[in-house]
């Protein structure tokens, strides 16, 4: 089974929109991701520890998630909302999310350790991005957001119907009480 969507990098408050590519074989059962260069062994990490904290079961298989373009990227880039990407590709090979297609998809976040979802405070510079790449490729992009982000280009996909599983999504750079949090259906 393969997929793709799109991810983002952040380098310098300057957002980029990437290709997250994966595929699934019925060869030795683990994860491996290429393309984040040293960063590839926590991201994968943290990726398993937050789908045997939302108790998650994987099929035995070996799953490969690959960045595209990352010879492109600056070398001190962040791969920071990488991490809510990498967990949607690997959940959809795995037919955990209810998804039938995510090639025309973005996903940004990070991960938190409390099982929760963070993303940017100010999602305006990705609003444009987003705007500029939808126009300059003729795609509808889909975004995975909360269902609270008024105003967005392109369909947004609800994070809170589609993971079906108790998560908080919250915003960076907010106190955690003040933080906009979603609790997801389990």
């Amino acid at each position: 089974m393969n997929g793709k969507m799109y991810g983002l990098t952040e380098y310098k408050g300057q957002y980029q929109i990437v290709d997250v590519f994966a595929y699934a074989t019925q060869g030795l059962p683990g994860i491996e991701i290429i393309g984040a260069g040293k960063l590839a062994r926590s991201l994968k990490e943290k990726v398993i520890y937050f789908t045997r904290w939302h108790g998650v079961k994987l099929p035995l298989r070996r799953y490969i998630l690959c960045l595209d373009g990352t010879e492109l990227l600056p070398e001190r880039v962040s791969f920071t909302y990488l991490e809510l990407p990498f967990l949607l590709i690997l959940w959809y090979l795995a037919g955990v999310i209810p998804i039938q297609k995510m090639d025309d998809c973005l996903a940004f976040g990070k991960l938190s350790s409390d099982g929760g979802v963070c993303l940017p405070n100010d999602l305006r510079p990705i609003h444009s991005l987003l705007e500029s790449f939808c126009s300059a490729t003729g795609e509808k992009v889909k975004t995975f957001l909360d269902k609270d982000s008024y105003d967005w280009p392109g369909p947004i996909l609800p994070l809170s119907d589609i993971l079906s599983s108790t998560l908080n999504i919250k915003k960076i750079g907010v106190k955690a009480e003040l933080a906009s949090v979603i609790p997801l259906n389990r």
